[in-house]
């Protein structure tokens, strides 16, 4: 009979232990439910937190509602950020009625969700989003504003240490190579843009090698030397020899405009462009915007291009842009 007692206390502890363990996973909070406080596994970080970046203007400590801190309203591209390292986040936030339709959610780059903080009035404290699952170490987290709503925050869930934001490069995002983290001043420095645009090592000598006919600008196949030295040259191909193909010593007359491109670190980049130039940026700027094209725009340096370079350009990373302006005028 002992023994019988002893089976069933052990079985029934066993149940209870089975149940204990299936409740907490079945009751785990989810995207929706109010989280007064972080759940065991995570730690929570209030807005204030140090590594926090909020850009997009001057945001606020919201007092008469949910106590969450505000972007400026009717701006558009506001934004905040951070890096973490772990697995998993959790943006704790509430819904109101004049909070954002459409936030993007930017992880190492890549855009990877949307979710919206609009829905009825709380001033409840709820898992907004929530991503799981990531890859074990540091991850660069943008949360992008798509209209000129607020979007407020009250604190971030992670299972790691948050970092101040430095953009991890993704395998998943071509053509940024590692924009922001190399030279932050210039967005994407020359050296690291793609291997064509005559990083200096990689295509010497078919533009214009300077060691091996400086003064003549022929490969050596087309004009020997010995057959026609230099007062041979047909003015009609090297004109007054100063590599006038290479240099772009004029603009095209006609409609153009200044266009400034302000960083999201502050930084102001000046174009002087065409037309056709500027409509080409905005073009690829609206379309990026919806969700479509390259992640960055090639905008030529014309007469900033300086050194024994055919062409320059400067690529701008969409996700840099804080704004720009535009300023027309006419060379007629």
């Amino acid at each position: 009979m002992r023994i019988f007692k002893k089976i069933f206390v052990s079985a029934l502890l066993s149940l209870l232990l089975f149940l204990s363990v299936n409740q907490s996973i079945t009751f785990a909070a989810s995207v929706g439910d109010t989280l007064n406080e972080p759940e065991a596994g995570w730690t929570r970080y209030n807005y204030n937190d140090a590594n926090i970046t909020y850009l997009g203007g001057k945001w606020f400590k919201d007092t008469s509602g949910p106590g969450t801190w505000n972007s400026p309203w009717e701006h558009y591209g506001t934004s905040l950020k951070f890096n973490f390292t772990g697995t998993k986040l959790r943006f704790i936030s509430t819904t109101w009625g004049s909070g954002s339709t459409s936030i993007d959610v930017l992880i190492d780059g890549v855009k990877v969700d949307n979710f919206s903080l609009s829905g009825k009035q709380s001033a409840e404290h709820k898992i907004m989003y929530e991503k799981l699952g990531l890859a074990q170490g540091e991850h660069s987290v943008e949360f992008v504003n798509n209209t000129n709503s607020y979007i407020f925050i009250h604190s971030i869930d992670t299972d790691g240490p948050l970092k101040p934001f430095n953009l991890i490069k993704s395998g998943s995002q071509p053509g940024t190579q590692q924009p922001g983290t190399q030279q932050p001043g210039t967005q994407q420095p020359g050296t690291q843009q793609p291997g064509t645009q005559q990083p200096g090592t990689q295509q010497p000598g078919t533009q214009q090698p300077g060691t091996q006919q400086p003064g003549t600008q022929q490969p050596g196949t087309q004009q020997p030397g010995t057959q026609q030295p230099g007062t041979q040259q047909p003015g009609t191909q090297q004109p007054g020899t100063q590599q006038p193909g290479t240099q772009q010593p004029t603009q095209p007359a006609g409609d153009r405009a200044i266009l400034t491109v302000t960083m999201d670190n502050g930084f102001d980049k000046e174009f002087d462009l065409s037309k056709q130039e500027l409509n080409a940026f905005i073009a690829w700027y609206d379309a990026k915007d919806a969700g479509r094209g390259a992640s960055f725009f090639a905008i030529d340096k014309h007469n900033n291009n300086k050194g024994p370079f055919s062409n320059r350009k400067d690529y701008v990373i969409f996700n840099k842009i804080l704004t720009f302006d535009v300023s027309e005028y006419s060379t007629k």
